[in-house]
């Protein structure tokens, strides 16, 4: 993927220039959706992102007007182990909060639906922990359905 714009906003794959700023944003995912555990070591998210660099589901979105990265998105192909079928797993998304509310969202959405596409995955997985609400506004607008619920018993406060 070289690259998709529209009067806003420049879609382009991940480079190791972005890592920086990508791995700000998921510092705050990991704040949002763990917020009891959140992984805040800018290190071990560059060491992650760095494996994503150049590749069809990792993307960043720029302001056409600053130029500066205000949005990002990590997607992945898998298949299930059980029945082979191979699905795309939305693994990051994440949109400054200067550009929430507008568009940006649903463009990281479609590119997400674009990259399945191109995989020819016959479904798309994506999760969120239950304290994030925002995304789980987003999955919901985008027509994902929960299909999972997962429990945690902290045992220490037994």
């Amino acid at each position: 993927m070289t690259g998709v714009q529209n009067l806003v906003y420049s879609i382009q794959q991940l480079n190791a220039d972005d890592l920086n700023i990508v791995a700000t944003f998921e510092i705050e995912i990991t704040r949002l959706s763990f917020p009891d555990d959140p992984i805040e070591d800018p290190a071990f998210h560059i060491k992650r992102l760095a494996k994503s660099v150049g590749q069809d589901g990792a993307l960043v979105a720029r302001s056409d007007a600053t130029g500066e990265i205000v949005g990002w998105l990590l997607a992945s192909t898998r298949k299930n182990f059980a029945t082979g079928e191979l699905y795309a797993e939305l693994r990051s998304i994440y949109v400054v909060p200067h550009h929430r509310g507008g568009v940006l969202a649903g463009l990281l959405m479609q590119q997400l639906l674009d990259f399945a596409a191109r995989a020819d995955a016959v479904k798309l997985q994506g999760r969120t922990g239950a304290a994030n609400t925002t995304m789980r506004r987003l999955f919901s607008t985008t027509g994902f359905a929960e299909k999972h619920i997962v429990f945690e018993l902290n045992l220490d406060e037994v």
